[in-house]
């Protein structure tokens, strides 16, 4: 009687390793779970889709997938744009493009929702290629092998965009697998993808743009009041039962962020 062939995954990483469907099954959930529940903050965005699927040979698939997510830092963002009825574009960041922050993007950012009701914000996401293994008679996976983008442009010192190392970074916290130590897992992540990133450390600042002058900081000011007026009257004119208290929440939630920081966080 032919023995059932166990699965086996490997990813990118060292240590990124499962063997057996139990166990294989068991952390993909856990996974999931810890990603929706960690990434997907209070708006629950965390979502994964294929964005392609195709069959290498007799036996073999290549599948690009990914992963997407509102950053915690810019929910409050999202919120007020809700509220206030602005319509939101979510785009992807150049992992290639140097971050740094700039006050000119900013107040091209809130002038734009303020003037035209749309605002361009960048989604955090990871994106990747599983290459499987079919067993002829089976039919069942055997061989899980699995490559992120990002990992690979780190590889080649490509990986410039501090944002989309960080992004990635607490991606592959959730993906550590079970057998491997916390702290271990943290220094390989840090090494393979945060390391040599411009401003990606845990103590680095951000580089910032040194051909804007600080009189954006006062155009920045007057920005963020007018948009809290606009939004103000928007709930004003909202006469629906409960708007009072979603315009409250918002504005009261922009006291707990530093704005500049709050605004580095989405803009490059």
């Amino acid at each position: 009687m032919r023995s059932e062939k166990k699965i086996v995954y490997s990813a990118d990483i060292k240590g990124s390793s499962l063997r057996g469907s139990e166990e294989y099954q068991s952390v993909a959930v856990g996974w999931h779970r810890e990603a929706n529940k960690l990434l997907g903050g209070m708006k629950c965005s965390y979502r994964t889709s294929i964005l392609r699927c195709n069959s290498i040979e007799q036996g073999r698939a290549m599948i690009r997938w990914r992963a997407e997510w509102i950053p915690g830092g810019i929910e409050w963002i999202v919120s007020l744009s809700e509220v206030a009825g602005w319509s939101i574009q979510y785009i992807d960041q150049d992992p290639r493009t140097l971050s740094t922050f700039r006050w000119g993007g900013v107040r091209d950012l809130i002038a734009r929702a303020v003037t035209q009701g749309n605002i361009t914000i960048p989604c955090a996401s990871v994106e990747g290629t599983a290459y499987l293994e079919i067993d002829s008679e089976s039919g069942k996976c055997t061989r899980h092998k699995e490559r992120i983008d990002t990992i690979s442009e780190a590889d080649g010192n490509r990986l410039l965009n501090r944002k989309v190392a960080r992004n990635t970074a607490e991606f592959l916290d959730i993906r550590r697998p079970p057998n491997v130590d916390p702290d271990e897992w943290a220094g390989i992540v840090e090494s393979r993808v945060l390391s040599g990133v411009p401003g990606a450390g845990a103590l680095d600042i951000e580089p910032m743009d040194q051909t804007e002058s600080d009189s954006g900081a006062f155009f920045l000011v007057i920005s963020l009041v007018l948009s809290v007026a606009v939004t103000f009257l928007v709930g004003f004119l909202d006469q629906s039962e409960g708007s009072e208290i979603r315009i409250c929440e918002q504005v009261s939630a922009l006291g707990d962020f530093s704005y500049e920081q709050c605004l580095a966080d989405i803009y490059k």
